[in-house]
């Protein structure tokens, strides 16, 4: 599955966000594959075939066995699986939200920036889209046109 473009979504006080209908592939519900970011300041969403391809990737790129595994490490104490109900909601992890909650410097519900980068989607606090838009090469982070594709 293929993820690109942005779109604005909420987070509601109770950590809830919607997950467009094109991430399901099943009638009931879909387990997705959260990763709080520290490092590049989001919270990452992977379907789970989706995380173990970047995980696989991750294997290929670093030769060194010990800094793999500690990558993998690393990754894993942030990692959480989130069930996404048949109308496409989902409670992200207490940790997600959190960090979300302090990028944005806000308690309650929140509005939040989805960015898709091939094959995941990448979530920020809509408060940090001016240090997103110039880290990124000035791209209008306004419209609503998030790509889903296989």
């Amino acid at each position: 599955m293929l993820f690109s473009g942005h779109a604005e979504g909420k987070l509601d006080p109770s950590g809830r966000i919607q997950i467009s209908s094109q991430f399901k592939n099943e009638p009931d519900k879909l387990t997705l594959v959260v990763f709080t970011d520290s490092d590049a300041g989001c919270v990452k969403i992977y379907t789970e075939e989706g995380n173990r391809k970047s995980q696989e990737q991750l294997y290929r790129n670093i030769s060194d066995r010990l800094t793999f595994v500690s990558a993998i490490r690393k990754r894993n104490l942030h990692t959480n699986n989130m069930n996404v109900d048949a109308q496409g909601r989902g409670t992200l992890p207490a940790e997600a939200v959190d960090f979300l909650r302090k990028q944005g410097g806000q308690e309650g519900a929140m509005t939040l920036l989805y960015l898709g980068v091939m094959d995941h989607i990448e979530v920020y606090s809509a408060d940090k889209s001016d240090e997103i838009d110039s880290a990124f090469g000035s791209a209008d982070l306004t419209a609503d046109s998030l790509y889903i594709g296989d």
